[in-house]
């Protein structure tokens, strides 16, 4: 899909309910802000690192941990949400009308 601008990726994940995970935060984000309802976004650092994979694991885990205690399925549970993963496999997570850490 290279060359394809991301407002069209965007809208091909929405249309398909994908949830999108991407290193392109700030883009996104304000993609997602303008959806009243959208998938979720795992946000992954700039690193482009093999370190990504377990970061994403990492994303991953926590988003089954936090919707178990929320009594929710995961999918639901990322609904409106972002959650942000490093390379370090530390992460973060927050409703899409707030902030990821920028790091």
């Amino acid at each position: 899909m290279l060359g394809t601008t991301d407002a069209l990726v965007y809208a091909m994940a929405i249309s398909s309910d994908f949830v999108m995970v991407t290193a392109n935060r700030e883009d996104f984000l304000v993609l997602a802000r303008a959806e009243e309802v959208h998938p979720g976004l795992i946000l992954m650092s700039a690193d482009r690192s093999s370190d990504q994979v377990r970061a994403l694991h990492a994303a991953l885990d926590l988003i089954d941990r936090e919707a178990a205690m929320a009594g929710e399925v995961p999918r639901d549970w990322l609904v409106n949400r972002w959650v942000f993963a490093t390379s370090e496999a530390m992460c973060a997570f927050g409703a899409t009308d707030g902030d990821p850490p920028t790091s």
